[in-house]
């Protein structure tokens, strides 16, 4: 029966666009409907009335197993509700609808949380993933615009397995309504289901984005620090460098009021 295996889940969130991404169990088509939000009379916070006006909808033909899917024309630092659709000769799903707002306009506050190594943990004394389903409901109580993920979401992310029962799993009800970008930890392994499972900004293993008034930098300190040197360098961080030199060019191309930079190996650590 054709089912949902991780997501739906958002990528890549602009003042007018954002992007959801599914794996569903067998080939099937992608749809995404985006409808209207209108809060109720007097209400605050989330309390807005259920869904029904479809303002656009975006589809795929093509089947897949990975689906992702961009809706556009949309406007800055609102609220939508979005439903996600596969189809095949099996059957037909549905998932949603689910909240999601758009990147803000500049002068606009907005919050994002980070964290690190949910694959760290191999659940010795909490089974099925508790520890990290209690990490992604910490996160969610703050209601986060945007979240970062500093590398070791999994524990070996070329076990396909992993990137469930530490990641997509335990996160499932936090990624459904809150963008989310990461970068390469050890733990990844620079495995293909990383450059499969995000749509970010190729090459992917690093790469920049905008938000509000903010640039963010993400960087692959693994390329850096190879296993076998660990924690000594095996690269020089010198121009000529591909991604040295990239992040040269973007930190003086960019004009945000703030600039944030992040990987995952510490430049300074308390530990070895």
């Amino acid at each position: 029966m054709l089912s949902i295996v991780k997501g739906p889940y958002l990528q890549i969130p602009t003042e007018t666009s954002m992007t959801m991404m599914w794996e569903t169990s067998e080939l099937a088509s992608a749809k995404v409907e985006v409808y209207q939000a209108e809060r109720k009379h007097g209400g605050s916070g989330g309390n807005y009335l259920p869904p029904e006006k479809v303002i656009t909808t975006a589809s795929n033909g093509e089947y897949s197993l990975i689906h992702q899917i961009t809706v556009q024309q949309l406007e800055p630092g609102t609220t939508y509700f979005y439903t996600v659709f596969s189809e095949n000769e099996t059957g037909a799903l549905q998932d949603g609808p689910h909240p999601f707002k758009t990147a803000p306009g500049k002068d606009v506050p907005f919050s994002f949380t980070v964290t690190s190594e949910t694959g760290g943990f191999h659940f010795a004394d909490k089974t099925d993933g508790q520890i990290n389903r209690d990490i992604f409901m910490l996160m969610g109580k703050y209601r986060p615009d945007l979240s970062l993920f500093a590398g070791d979401i999994v524990d070996d992310g070329r076990e396909y397995a992993d990137w469930s029962t530490y990641f997509f799993e335990p996160g499932r009800a936090f990624l459904k309504t809150t963008p989310f970008y990461s970068c390469l930890g050890n733990h990844e392994e620079n495995a293909d289901w990383f450059y499969k499972f995000f749509a970010y900004p190729n090459p992917k293993n690093y790469y920049s984005f905008d938000y509000g008034d903010a640039h963010f930098t993400c960087l692959d300190s693994t390329a850096f620090v190879g296993n076998e040197q660990y924690p000594g360098l095996s690269h020089e961080l010198t121009p000529g460098n591909a991604q040295i030199d990239f992040l040269i060019r973007d930190l003086q191309a960019s004009a945000a009021k703030w600039k944030i930079v992040f990987f995952h190996y510490s430049p300074y650590v308390s530990g070895g």
